[in-house]
């Protein structure tokens, strides 16, 4: 994916001035504009998108925070809550990006899209023009995503970082700010099951997500329900490193008006025994 970025901002010497100006500035802003330019390429890659298209969706991703460089220091790196007034002049880094890349000579206009309302909500509550759902492009709506998950599971003087699971749960519940296909589909791309999900296994066992292991791909999930046998079997926590997981499904399909209540009631339960771990090759007992 660096290699593709680089290929691309090697076509022109603005572009290069572009991202030279974000390095020189905040690390943060920096750090977190290459993440969410690797987090675009690979949503862009699961959407089926051609080579060209996945390489804007890493420029866009890359110089979508370029306005930041035109915010005070001491606002962009304070560790407190913004005043009233610090928050109004974080909120124009979106119009100072547009302002910056809109006079770059056969820039992509979707990573200037980007740039200017990658922090616009579906219900039309977002900044800075206040567009809605059906105004907002594809790439738009891949970047508010990927913007926000990076910065939640990152480590800020002000924050903690919430786990990936904890952050694709809670950006789930967050109605009107996200598209819910788009949303979906970068789960999707990650390869991670949030928190309370539905999956099957390879055992062809139903279980909920309901913990995280030391890799996000292999959360403990929770199985309560045999596919060939149409069977609900004790709930066991189960490690998908051992039984992996093979694919999300719909509770609704499975269990119809029931699967709310049943949906509670095995999350309810008390913490269950620790699956065994794999032991290590050449390992002590």
């Amino acid at each position: 994916m660096v290699e593709e970025i680089a290929q691309f901002i090697a076509k022109g010497s603005a572009t290069m001035l572009a991202v030279t100006r974000l390095k020189d500035g905040d690390q943060y802003t920096y750090i977190h504009s290459v993440a969410v330019a690797t987090l675009m390429m690979g949503l862009a890659r699961h959407l089926g998108l051609g080579k060209e298209d996945i390489r804007v969706a890493g420029m866009a991703g890359l110089l979508h925070d370029i306005g930041k460089m035109q915010v005070a220091p001491a606002i962009v790196d304070k560790a407190g809550k913004l005043t009233i007034n610090e928050l109004a002049e974080m909120r124009q880094h979106p119009r100072w990006g547009y302002d910056i890349l809109v006079g770059i000579e056969d820039l992509d206009p979707r990573i200037v899209d980007v740039c200017r309302h990658h922090h616009e909500k579906m219900d039309g509550t977002g900044y800075p023009d206040g567009l809605t759902g059906e105004q907002l492009s594809v790439f738009v709506r891949m970047s508010a995503i990927c913007d926000v998950y990076d910065a939640v599971t990152s480590i800020r003087p002000y924050k903690r970082a919430w786990s990936p699971h904890e952050a694709l749960a809670r950006m789930a519940g967050w109605q009107g700010h996200l598209d819910p296909e788009m949303l979906r589909a970068f789960v999707a791309s990650l390869g991670i099951q949030p928190y309370g999900a539905l999956v099957r296994l390879h055992s062809n066992r139903l279980g909920l997500v309901v913990r995280e292991s030391d890799c996000p791909q292999t959360p403990i999930v929770r199985t309560f329900f045999h596919v060939p046998d149409q069977q609900p079997l004790p709930p066991e926590d189960v490690a998908t490193s051992t039984d992996p997981i093979l694919r999300a499904e719909r509770g609704d399909y499975w269990f119809g008006e029931r699967w709310p209540a049943l949906h509670a009631e095995i999350m309810a339960l008390a913490a269950l025994p620790d699956p065994p771990r794999r032991r290590q090759a050449g390992g002590n007992a």
